[in-house]
């Protein structure tokens, strides 16, 4: 625990500090439940993605999960040898990707395996987490801003 008083937090040393913290614990919770079922976090992300907006094609992929065209193209080789997505023709010969029922049900054994950790946060007021979701997506818009100007 920290030897700083109240009236000594909030620097920006502070949020970075409890955002790793918080991080690392969520973080082996998630590497937990996603080994039990074959996933890697990446792979995870990347079939919440195509659960949510249906139909990507690699590069949207790479761009929404930041990772390089290459990086992408390794995990929708590991998603399709593993039968969680499809690929799908599109305009001008862009491919589009689509989730398989079996990804979905893969997602949905995670969900559960992370059962424990869901419950461990409904037990915070709903207006704490309310603000936390609120409060975090201002951070992440914060640093996500390019320096240069450019997204990539």
């Amino acid at each position: 625990m920290s030897a700083l008083e109240p009236s000594d937090l909030g620097t920006p040393f502070d949020v970075i500090t409890a955002v790793r913290r918080t991080n690392k614990i969520l973080r082996a919770r998630f590497d937990d439940a996603l080994y039990e079922f074959g996933l890697s976090y990446a792979q995870y992300e990347a079939l919440l993605l195509l659960r949510y907006d249906g139909n990507l094609h690699a590069s949207a992929l790479a761009r929404d999960l930041r990772i390089s065209r290459q990086a992408a193209g390794r995990l929708v080789y590991k998603l399709l040898a593993g039968g969680l997505v499809e690929m799908l023709p599109r305009d001008r010969g862009v491919i589009g990707l689509r989730i398989t029922d079996e990804g979905i049900a893969r997602l949905r054994l995670v969900r559960t395996a992370l059962s424990e950790t869901d419950r461990r946060l409904a037990a915070l007021p709903h207006e704490l987490r309310a603000r936390l979701v609120e409060d975090l997506g201002s951070v992440e818009r914060a640093l996500a801003r390019p320096l240069d100007g450019n997204y990539w």
